[in-house]
């Protein structure tokens, strides 16, 4: 399994025409070492690279179509409203950076 997973995360493994270094951080070195960059590692959204990834994969597509899936009723199923069982009021803040301003709301529990 670990090695079925370095396939996938090395750079041009897995049929990747265009490979990505943030989809696929692994470099293959072929002397049996493989280099990871930490300031790749640092600044990815890999939940986001993972799912480019499957779906660059012709094999994987239907895996990434699920996740997509999957997320999509994570969000329709969050609630951005105040919870009724807390006190709250709603707040008015104005940010401003030279000419440019704009208003802000936002919610505070009591």
């Amino acid at each position: 399994m670990v090695n079925d997973v370095l396939r996938y995360l090395t750079f041009g493994e897995m049929g990747i025409r265009n490979p990505d270094i943030a989809t696929q951080p692994i470099v293959d070195l072929t002397n049996g070492q493989y280099a990871i960059s930490p300031f790749v590692m640092a600044h990815v959204h890999a939940e986001r690279n993972l799912c480019v990834l499957l779906n660059q994969i012709p094999d994987e597509r239907k895996l990434y179509l699920q996740l997509v899936e999957e997320k999509e009723q994570q969000v329709r199923n969050r609630s951005y409203l105040p919870r009724k069982d807390h006190d709250y009021k709603i707040t008015e803040v104005e940010i401003q950076s030279g000419e440019w301003h704009s208003r802000w709301y936002g919610i505070v529990y009591a």
